[in-house]
């Protein structure tokens, strides 16, 4: 009876956790669309970066990717805003992960060699949700431009 009620509490720990990776990981990929969708236009390479960037960031779970965007996409059109993801990366993660974040979101702005206004923007108000300084934010973008430019450094 002892080992049963222990066995379910594991469960029960091991199912919170799952679904915590899981709301961060849509939080983190709603807020990778948001940049993507900036400029109102979503491309497959940054559908196929954001899947990367995902994949890179939760490779030790075991996490659908596909789900992940799907539910993500659809939370993108709901227009909950941004506030709601940002909050659970604020108490998730902390500055260095936010700042790589941050790094993540200028590669994908940058993916089409073109920085949209909007894209910027976006980003910037972003890395204010998440509390990162603005040096912070602007060695992340020279450090984004610097591997565009240079994509085998």
């Amino acid at each position: 009876m002892l080992s049963k009620l222990f066995k379910t509490k594991r469960q029960d720990e091991n199912n919170s956790e799952q679904t915590l990776s899981n709301e961060l990981a849509i939080a983190i990929t709603v807020i990778y669309l948001e940049v993507a969708w900036a400029d109102h236009d979503i491309s497959n390479s940054e559908i196929s970066a954001i899947q990367t960037f995902i994949q890179k960031q939760f490779n030790d779970l075991s996490i659908n990717i596909e789900e992940i965007i799907d539910e993500s996409l659809k939370r993108l059109q709901s227009s909950e805003g941004l506030y709601r993801y940002t909050q659970i990366i604020n108490s998730s993660w902390p500055k260095s992960e936010k700042y790589n974040l941050v790094l993540n979101l200028w590669k994908l702005a940058l993916i089409n060699e073109h920085l949209d206004t909007f894209e910027e923007y976006t980003i910037r108000k972003i890395a204010d949700l998440i509390y990162l300084d603005h040096s912070s934010f602007i060695k992340a973008k020279l450090e984004a431009k610097e591997n565009s430019e240079n994509p085998t450094a």
